[in-house]
């Protein structure tokens, strides 16, 4: 099972959040246990939330692919539906070129320094 963009109640595209699990980074520490990633909003492109955990920068695009992509990783959306590595990216690139909203852009891709959800 993949993501899907959320519809609320009304009928209006909702934002998404994902997270990740996994045995690269210890997220004792995070909310529920899970490293928030960013929010998928609909209309917008995808937004990363840029942060550093346990002294390792997540503030451009590279570094969240290798801990995606790492042995073990789980994507999650916020409703607990997983999505494999591929979709996950997928939708990160079929939303790059939408409306955006940011603190800074790394490579074309959108970040957010503060928490947000």
């Amino acid at each position: 099972m993949g993501w899907s963009e959320d519809v609320g109640e009304s009928g209006v595209l909702m934002g998404t959040n994902y997270y990740y699990t996994g045995p690269i980074l210890d997220t004792s520490h995070c909310e529920d246990g899970k490293l928030h990633i960013g929010k998928q909003s609909a209309g917008w492109a995808f937004i990363f939330h840029s942060q550093e955990v346990e002294g390792r920068p997540l503030r451009i695009v590279v570094n969240f692919k290798l801990l995606l992509g790492s042995h073990g990783a789980l994507i999650e959306d916020e409703y607990g539906v997983a999505c494999s590595y591929s979709e996950f990216w997928e939708m990160v690139e079929r939303t790059k070129d939408r409306r955006q909203q940011f603190d800074y852009v790394s490579e074309g891709y959108c970040f957010i320094l503060e928490d947000f959800s």
